[in-house]
């Protein structure tokens, strides 16, 4: 009797400290592109395929690689060699890519088109305002941005 005593205190001891070591709220997400910069991704590699090759001739014969940097975190879209450090997230439908994040790197208010793991990058980061959806302000001149 003693020792299921014991035994059932040693489990109850060690469900705690599980639990206070896992955390009350659960493993941390794991992050995402904002919803609002996902369209526009999605909307720029769209525009690219159907009239990149009119407005630049060889542009589908590049890699349209994008790093997109976020206050806390780097998304490499369509990059076919993503950095080392950086992890896989899955697949993106609506991006039709690969995405994989890191911690920020980049300064933020980063424009730039460089080579990155040898491949031809193009990095930016959105200014918050720009990640929020517009707000509806039919009535104001210059729509809702103006």
């Amino acid at each position: 009797m003693e020792l299921t005593r014991r035994t059932r205190t040693a489990a109850a001891a060690l469900f705690a400290l599980f639990a206070a070591l896992a955390g009350a709220d659960g493993p941390a997400a794991p992050p995402a592109i904002p919803e609002i910069d996902r369209i526009r991704l999605a909307e720029a590699c769209h525009l690219a395929g159907r009239i990149g090759d009119r407005i630049w001739p060889g542009w589908s014969g590049t890699p349209f690689a994008v790093v997109l940097v976020t206050p806390e975190t780097e998304f490499f879209v369509r990059h076919p060699h993503p950095p080392a450090d950086a992890k896989r997230l899955g697949r993106d439908a609506l991006l039709d890519s690969e995405v994989f994040a890191r911690p920020r790197t980049f300064p933020t208010g980063f424009l730039a088109a460089l080579p990155l793991e040898g491949v031809s990058t193009v990095v930016f980061t959105l200014e918050p305002e720009l990640s929020a959806p517009p707000k509806a302000d039919c009535g104001k001149a210059g729509g809702a941005r103006g």
